[in-house]
């Protein structure tokens, strides 16, 4: 009966081990796969995320193209309406304004940087807001020298005191205020009036 009670503990011992080392093993294969599952969401989702970025910088950059181009293709524009008319000294008395032409701020600013030209915005940058204009730098200008800038800019001043509630103003009203700012400047009136009426 010994013999026979012993057999049987040693058969309850040797099952009992082989069924906890089969649970350990089978345990250690959970948190491998679950570790690798981890692993391979981590992985997926970092390069998800590099390619959704490389993405956006490709659509942000086609965007920023597409506006630049078509900034600079409406400054051309402009510059050859007013060219293409039949009839002298459209820039007044602007001295270097005809070897410039009519460009965007900011073209026009790196043109005239080896210079002691300035670049004049035809519409004042603080009526940006009342037009609608976001970005001040893409507004059409022209060459200025710093005396004829100053005239123009006490033209403004004089009509529109600085402190006035700019966004408050129409249209209509700033290009009544371009009229009289740029009489006697043809092509400046011409930019004017297409940059308010764009």
């Amino acid at each position: 009966n010994s013999k026979i009670l012993t057999g049987i503990t040693n058969t309850i011992d040797s099952a009992v081990a082989k069924t906890v080392s089969t649970v350990k093993d089978i345990g250690r294969r959970v948190v491998n796969s679950v570790k690798t599952g981890i692993t391979n969401v981590y992985n997926g989702a970092k390069n998800l995320a590099v390619s959704g970025i490389r993405k956006a910088n490709s659509y942000i950059s086609a965007g920023y193209n597409k506006v630049k181009d078509y900034i600079i293709e409406k400054a051309d524009r402009v510059y050859k309406t007013v060219f293409n008319k039949d009839r002298k000294n459209i820039f007044g008395d602007l001295s270097e304004a005809a070897n410039y032409g009519v460009k965007p701020y900011s073209i026009l600013q790196k043109e005239l940087k080896e210079t002691t030209l300035e670049a004049h915005h035809i519409i004042e940058k603080r009526m940006a807001m009342a037009l609608g204009i976001k970005k001040t730098r893409s507004m059409l200008s022209v060459a200025v020298t710093a005396a004829e800038h100053q005239v123009f800019t006490n033209k403004w001043r004089s009509i529109l005191p600085y402190g006035s509630i700019y966004r408050d103003l129409s249209s209509n009203e700033i290009w009544e205020y371009a009229q009289d700012v740029y009489q006697g400047y043809p092509a400046l009136l011409d930019v004017a009036k297409i940059s308010i009426f764009k």
